[in-house]
């Protein structure tokens, strides 16, 4: 018995929602996780000294996660030329779906050269 492989109107319309439905939310999906990697720890961590300080409560948590996820960033990838800096990951899409990366200074500028981005690239 062979099975109809063709669809109704009905069933190309719900497939071609459901396609621009699933691009919008990997859109979204990616602009998320865009901002969540230009969060600045530093300023964050003034912020929660400014509201102990204030006396408005933070959970301890919260606290330690931001604390040691920033923390252990700049300790890991301390810059070579200056004291204070630490490198960021800048992640480049090129034509053909090819990804480099390179890592720069936050204070200074001072960059690392360009090599090929795989998804075990630390952050």
């Amino acid at each position: 018995m062979k099975k109809n492989t063709k669809m109704s109107g009905q069933d190309i319309e719900l497939f071609e929602r459901l396609k621009r439905e699933n691009k919008e939310l990997k859109r979204r999906l990616k602009a998320a996780l865009k901002i969540h990697d230009r969060i600045d720890y530093e300023h964050l961590n003034k912020f929660i000294k400014a509201q102990d300080e204030e006396g408005i409560e933070v959970d301890e948590e919260t606290k330690v996660k931001y604390k040691s996820k920033g923390e252990c960033r700049r300790e890991e990838w301390k810059c070579f030329d200056c004291p204070d800096g630490w490198l960021e990951l800048v992640v480049i899409r090129k034509p053909g779906d090819q990804y480099v990366y390179f890592r720069r200074c936050v204070k200074c500028g001072k960059r690392t050269k360009t090599q090929p981005y795989t998804g075990d690239v630390k952050k």
